[in-house]
């Protein structure tokens, strides 16, 4: 016997005091060793246990006061993390995937008065071998057990109705591996883990097993699945962080089609897993690892609602702790948990229906559907019964989404292009609310104006022009004259850009009405990869090269990330250099036993006074052993090194740009390049991701620009460094300045004052980072005097 002790309910502490929707908690026993799956049984007394799978065996409990459960036999098994329990009129059949123990065969019949007699079947099954181990085991209404993912191949069909004791061989399905299988009305649904897929087969003629149909599931690691009670629908788990529980129509097996996707909203985004579904009167009760137990209402299998939740494990977020089992069909209606780190827990549902919210969106002019349309049920400030996220309208502008809770709540729907509408909703368990919304479209105005180069006042031909607002953008390129015309723009607050390779601007617009808005460029060199300006990608790497993308999540180990999620926030365009952007698992699409180079275009420098890169790197790393991104500068003739990115733990971010002055590392000439290499010095062990986004090359001291935006004086700035107080003085007896503003190196506003006789003072404090900035003073609209200042 292995060491257990009893936990009260006082004695649970703060897992206690973790929040719970609709569950109750009746007892917990806790078990020294580590618990994997679990199932119950009822004897002929009506007595209730639960079958509790342990590393080192099988406990048996008796739940006759489910407030206080208590062993009455344990069975010694292999050592096995996976253990997997069902049950046949009084048997129970246990598997495990580790060792040589076979099918462990339990007649539980003498319980309570007596203990419950086994033994283990390991047959030779001939063309086969012995049988030692397998992964899961199903048993369905005709006394058909299968044996899924086990030691001699693919899933084993046995017969354990007709001699309980002496299981008989019948075949072998025709499937390499399948993780779980659930069979009813003689059609077996395979959940093949590595293949990512939920396969459905007909065994009505056992020696002619046919497949009928298959899905890619969500996550494409597909775990288990379990029918719906009238058989038309099924339920998936991938066992992968964030990953949704899938709902599809079965009614056709040959025409499998996905319903809903759910995951719970309180963690999403925490690399939560899913481990096992089951199915109890149109409720899935999932085993959500370090979420504990879900409740979702599926009596609308296409729109999935958490109804309940208990977290058996309140510590940290993500891996494989936690919950790992679920049994919900007990006479009694109590939920039996096993948790891996904290025992049994005994828990009492209150099952509940959803309150349903479901209807269109259309656009009120046109009556088209609006895809997109963001639709949130609003809670109460300081409502914690429940967390809820918002849901989209589809292509057709339907939406379906809900709570567990009753009553009276806002409902607001939006749209990045439309005026949002908030409403009142009464909502009842069981009932649906249908919901019918009209949006009314923002009003869009016309931008126009001119890029003009600051120096010669000259329009610039075939300039691109972007605009990015917070969930929008808009881009156009310049005619030959500079002019540049965006005919429809929903207003709002926009940062614009202006520029090709050589000289840009980015500054602040404010779209409200008809906008002229001429944009002075200035030399430099801006790419935030939303245009194609010419980087080149050489290198040996026998993974993955540097490529333009707009990048997708990839994580290490299911838990780091390996790869952005996104690009740099705040720049235009979604795109950035990624080494790799397959999706997936971050090791099998980073660079590998060589290195890949990335070459910008040629840069003419010489008539920056003082030039200076600037750009935003992201680095994750396995081994953090060696350096392994380099950033180097050419000239034509020299090469140098100027910087040496690293990360300080596995798992990548994006960094805070670095900035170099590149005078004094090389002679500046007009073949100037930037060359980021990322290299692979360590081998297969290791994994190195890296991107790369916002390269900037501007002069920290530009030359004075003329006539119509200037006018210009002398700026006397102190002190320089600044890390406090800014003292700004226009040394002009002809040109006055009423306004003082620091630019960034995007050339977007970070701090501004008002000056009084030609006198600013801008206090910094911590508002502003370190670097170079620039320094403009202006009377009215016209700028009079420009300097720059280094932020200690």
């Amino acid at each position: 016997m292995t060491l257990r002790v009893w936990l009260t309910a006082l004695c649970l502490g703060g897992m206690m005091l973790h929040a719970q929707l609709n569950v109750e908690f009746l007892s917990n026993l806790d078990y020294v060793p580590i618990l994997n799956d679990i199932w119950g049984y009822v004897d002929e007394d009506s007595t209730e246990y639960a079958l509790v799978g342990m590393t080192s065996g099988l406990s048996i409990v008796s739940l006759a006061d489910p407030l206080n459960p208590q062993e009455v036999q344990f069975i010694n098994g292999v050592n096995s993390v996976w253990r997997d329990i069902k049950t046949w009129g009084d048997f129970a059949y246990v598997t495990a995937d580790q060792g040589q123990q076979g099918l462990l065969m339990i007649d539980l019949s003498p319980l309570p008065q007596d203990t419950a007699k086994y033994a283990f079947w390991h047959p030779n099954i001939p063309g086969l071998g012995f049988y030692n181990r397998s992964h899961n085991i199903w048993i369905d209404e005709f006394g058909l057990a299968y044996l899924a993912g086990s030691n001699i191949g693919g899933t084993l069909i046995i017969d354990v109705k007709a001699d309980p004791w002496n299981p008989e061989f019948l075949v072998k399905m025709p499937l390499d591996y399948a993780h779980d299988v659930y069979a009813r009305d003689s059609i077996v649904y395979t959940s093949e883990i590595y293949l990512g897929q939920l396969r459905a087969y007909d065994i009505s003629e056992l020696d002619n097993i046919q497949l009928l149909g298959f899905v890619t599931t969500p996550y494409a690691f597909t775990h288990n699945a379990w029918l719906s009670d009238n058989g038309n629908a099924i339920f998936t788990t991938d066992e992968r962080p964030n990953a949704f529980i899938g709902s599809y129509d079965v009614s056709d097996p040959t025409d499998i089609k996905e319903l809903d996707r759910f995951r719970p909203a309180a963690t999403a985004g925490f690399n939560v897993i899913p481990h096992n579904v089951h199915v109890w009167n149109d409720y899935v009760i999932i085993s959500y690892y370090t979420d504990g137990c879900i409740i979702v209402d599926a009596s609308r299998p296409d729109n999935l609602i958490e109804i309940g939740n208990f977290d058996t494990y309140p510590e940290e977020h993500g891996g494989y702790n936690g919950s790992w089992g679920a049994y919900p069909f007990l006479p009694s209606g109590i939920v039996l948990m096993s948790d891996r780190q904290h025992g049994l827990f005994v828990l009492a549902p209150n099952y509940v229906r959803g309150c349903f919210l479901e209807g269109n969106v259309r656009d009120a002019e046109t009556q088209l559907p609006v895809v997109n349309a963001q639709i949130e049920i609003l809670l109460e400030p300081g409502d914690e019964s429940e967390v809820l996220l918002p849901e989209y309208s589809d292509p057709q502008g339907a939406f379906k989404l809900g709570k567990a809770v009753p009553g009276t709540f806002m409902i607001r729907v939006s749209h990045p292009d439309y005026i949002e509408q908030v409403l009142e909703g009464v909502f009842d368990n069981g009932k649906v609310l249908e919901l019918q919304v009209e949006l009314m479209r923002k009003p869009q105005h016309i931008v126009t104006g001119r890029v003009v180069d600051a120096s010669s006042l000259a329009g610039v031909p075939f300039a691109f022009v972007a605009l990015e607002g917070i969930d929008r953008s808009y881009q156009t390129q310049a005619d030959d004259q500079g002019e540049y015309l965006l005919p429809a723009i929903i207003e709002g607050s926009y940062q614009i850009y202006a520029g090709n390779w050589g000289m840009y601007q980015v500054s602040s617009l404010e779209v409200f009405g008809a906008v002229t808005e001429d944009i002075v460029i200035r030399r430099g060199y801006y790419d935030d990869f939303l245009n194609d300006f010419g980087w080149s990608v050489t290198g040996t790497s026998q993974g993955s090269q540097w490529e333009p993308a707009a990048p997708v999540s990839e994580l290490l180990f299911e838990t780091f990330q390996c790869n952005p999620a996104e690009d740099l926030p705040d720049d235009f365009g979604p795109n950035a250099f990624v080494t790799g952007n397959a999706g997936g698992d971050a090791a099998n699409d980073d660079v590998e036993q060589g290195y890949t180079l990335l070459s910008s275009p040629t840069m003419d420098l010489t008539d920056l006074n003082v030039p200076v890169l600037s750009y935003s790197p992201w680095i994750c790393e396995r081994l953090i052993e060696e350096q392994v991104y380099f950033v180097l500068v050419s000239n034509g003739s020299d090469t140098v090194a100027v910087d040496t990115i690293t990360t300080l733990a596995l798992g990548g971010f994006w960094q805070t740009p670095d900035e170099i002055e590149l005078k004094g590392m090389l002679e500046i000439t007009d073949q100037i390049q930037v060359h980021f290499l990322v290299q692979d010095i360590l081998g297969t062990d290791n994994v190195i991701k890296a991107a790369l986004d916002r390269v900037v090359v501007y002069d920290a001291m530009p030359s004075a620009v003329s006539d119509q935006y200037t006018g210009l004086g002398e700026l006397r700035i102190y002190p320089n460094p600044v890390n406090d107080i800014l003292y700004v003085i226009l040394t002009s007896e002809t040109v006055k300045a009423d306004k003082l503003v620091l630019f960034n190196v995007l050339g977007q506003p970070v701090a501004s004052a008002m000056m009084s006789e030609n006198w600013g003072v801008l206090e910094i404090g911590n508002t502003v980072p370190s670097g170079i900035f620039l320094v403009q003073v202006m009377e009215g609209d016209a700028v009079v005097g420009v300097g720059s200042v280094i932020m200690d």
